[in-house]
């Protein structure tokens, strides 16, 4: 009796007529139903999180994975039928006496996770298409008689022949590199999955793949309905919609990043990589950040009423819809409606549910800082205030600069002209040092601020600079130090000229920096600001996101630990 083989058979005799068992779409409708958690864990774990086939967004392809009528035949499988013959009788193996082959009744299922969308969007990839990168492999071996099944996960860095096609999708070369890259020179759909399937087949010494499914970022979107309850923050119910929508818009900015990486920098990046120190990889980041989201709206309602802090109802609804209002022609053009917006939304995996309770847990944010802080942070106290100026190490200081170069082109004065600049500056100097009244001395070094100063900065800055160790030139920062209050320096001589520095106290309004909406950012503000972030962060950390039970453990158990 000749033995057979776990996924190899024995040679028929000739009276014999092999039998295939099962329907091909129902065995893959099975593998599928059978591995969906795996599936969906892996392709996660990736940061893969759509499915898509074909030109159908939200649909799932599985085909057959050949690639011999598209690309020329010296690179593909034979198909001419005796040669085919020929390759089925060289696949028959002698092992101790007894012949082998594959069986009919063992089928390969190619699955990739895929990290970009070839239709739609014309995403910059180094390569010669724009098929994206197959970032999740892995290769399901399945026994249709019996239905058990293997997978065998292939990582995406493992070297291998790779079909490189053009942009017209014609055949370049047979190249040796990373199997994800197959994917990319596809057309993102069809074409993309044969060349990855041809991929894989070559690494395995020709081992055939039966069919192939090929999942994005809508796959993740499909596993559960959008009402279902996937957690709870503060015994508030996060629908799985809802978590799915901050989930996607976090993806998609890193998808960003990496987009932005290549075509600048000409660097790769990958969601299985880590993006610090931390070991946290982009996969990981990407969950958390979204955890992290859903957790900061129950914290800001904790906070809110932590602090005792009355918010009114009517004034809240009012400025939501005002907001509404603002985002929906922002977003969607002038005389857009609500439902062009709910449109919009749509696109971005967000319901109107979500961006209602964002948009309100930023009015509540808001108005939280404005309760405690004041509108202008008005009511933080002169002493926390300077204590955030002693405890970061600012100095303060207004100077008049006499410039040694010619403001225009950069370059050096003649020596006269600079023995010019140096004899005023000798004169500003005396001038100020025989003051003796600070208010005086204040109300005279702005006159001639104004009439001598040639800092360019004078303007955004008229009365000095508030700064730290090694934010300006050593010269000015040196001589600010061996000042005390009111006191003025002799000429400081700098690359750009002489500066004539006056040491200001430490003051609570003093302007630190300015915001890119040119607001000025006092150190009452930085105080306000940093005791408000870690007053939030407080309460954030006591504010549990839980799982509801199966949940973590089927799909992302692996990706967020």
């Amino acid at each position: 009796m000749k033995k057979k083989g776990k996924f190899l058979k024995e040679e028929p005799q000739k009276s014999e007529k092999p039998k295939k068992n099962g329907n091909p779409m129902k065995v893959t409708a099975i593998v599928l139903s059978s591995l969906a958690a795996v599936l969906v864990l892996a392709a996660v774990g990736m940061g893969i999180f759509v499915w898509y086939s074909g030109s159908v967004r939200g649909a799932m392809f599985a085909a057959r994975g050949s690639v011999s009528d598209t690309i020329p035949q010296s690179a593909a499988t034979p198909t001419d039928p005796s040669e085919t013959q020929a390759r089925i009788d060289a696949d028959w193996i002698d092992e101790q006496g007894n012949a082998y082959n594959y069986r009919d009744d063992v089928i390969s299922i190619l699955f990739m996770g895929i990290d970009y969308m070839g239709d739609e969007k014309n995403w910059f990839y180094a390569t010669e298409s724009n098929g994206g990168n197959a970032d999740v492999i892995g290769l399901v071996i399945l026994d249709t008689r019996t239905f058990d099944f293997s997978m065998l996960y292939i990582p995406r860095d493992t070297m291998a022949d790779v079909i490189a096609m053009d942009a017209n999708g014609q055949y370049l070369d047979t190249v040796y590199t990373n199997i994800s890259t197959a994917h990319s020179y596809g057309d993102g759909k069809d074409l993309s999955c044969r060349l990855t399937t041809d991929a894989v087949s070559r690494l395995l010494y020709g081992a055939p793949v039966s069919r192939y499914v090929a999942l994005d970022y809508d796959a993740l979107r499909a596993i559960h309905a959008d009402d279902e309850i996937v957690a709870t923050v503060n015994g508030r119910e996060v629908t799985w919609g809802e978590y799915y929508g901050w989930l996607y818009m976090n993806a998609r900015q890193i998808e960003n990043y990496f987009t932005q990486m290549a075509m600048y920098y000409g660097m790769s990046a990958g969601w299985s990589e880590s993006m610090d120190d931390s070991g946290t990889t982009f996969a990981q980041y990407a969950v958390q950040s979204a955890e992290n989201t859903i957790k900061q709206f129950a914290a800001i309602e904790a906070f809110t009423e932590k602090n005792g802090i009355k918010l009114d109802e009517t004034a809240l609804a009012d400025r939501l819809a005002e907001q509404k209002k603002t985002d929906t022609a922002s977003i969607c053009g002038e005389g857009a409606t609500e439902d062009d917006l709910v449109e919009k939304l749509g696109e971005m995996n967000l319901s109107m549910d979500a961006y209602e309770l964002m948009t309100l847990s930023n009015i509540k944010y808001q108005e939280n800082f404005k309760a405690l802080y004041g509108e202008d942070s008005e009511l933080v106290s002169d002493e926390d205030a300077l204590s955030y100026l002693k405890e970061n190490g600012y100095m303060s200081a207004n100077h008049i600069l006499i410039m040694t170069k010619d403001p225009s082109t950069g370059e050096e004065l003649s020596d006269a002209d600079k023995a010019d600049k140096k004899a005023k500056a000798d004169e500003i100097y005396k001038e100020l040092a025989a003051i003796t009244d600070q208010s005086e001395l204040m109300k005279r070094f702005a006159e001639l601020k104004e009439e001598y100063c040639e800092d360019t900065g004078k303007t955004t800055y008229p009365d000095g600079y508030t700064f730290t160790e090694g934010k300006m030139v050593p010269e000015f920062e040196n001589a600010v130090k061996a000042l005390e209050a009111y006191e003025v320096s002799e000429p400081v001589q700098s690359d750009y000229g002489y500066h004539i520095i006056l040491r200001l106290p430490d003051d609570p309004d003093s302007v630190i920096d300015y915001t890119s909406q040119n607001t000025p950012m006092t150190a009452r503000k930085y105080w306000a600001n940093a005791d408000y972030a870690e007053r939030m962060e407080a309460v954030l950390g006591e504010t549990k996101l839980e799982y509801v039970p199966g949940f973590v453990q089927v799909e992302l158990a692996d990706f967020i630990k």
